[in-house]
């Protein structure tokens, strides 16, 4: 069983990082804040509402981001998965989010 969670867990990181690059437009590297929200929301919302809902709101509230990289993505992503959220018990400042 635990093989079979390891597996699992793979494709699903597989799975989010290829819904990132599958919005790219015109060759760019980078993805439009709107439609991060809404990947966000279709992805993980079920799972991690809580972390979604903060993040949605806060790139709504914040006009200077346009854009989320890749980098920034998976590293939401890790954060889900990796903090227990909203108490932080396991957040480490040195882990790379």
């Amino acid at each position: 069983m635990n093989t079979l969670s390891k597996v699992l867990t793979k494709l699903e990181k597989k799975f989010y990082s290829y819904a990132f690059q599958y919005c790219f437009t015109d060759g760019q590297g980078d993805v439009e804040k709107e439609s991060i929200c809404e990947l966000l929301d279709m992805l993980l919302g079920s799972w991690y509402p809580a972390q979604v809902g903060k993040l949605v709101e806060y790139l709504k509230f914040h006009t200077d981001y346009k854009v989320i990289s890749k980098d920034q993505w998976m590293g939401f992503y890790r954060f889900c998965t990796k903090v227990s959220f909203p108490y932080m018990t396991n957040y480490d400042e040195d882990n790379g989010f």
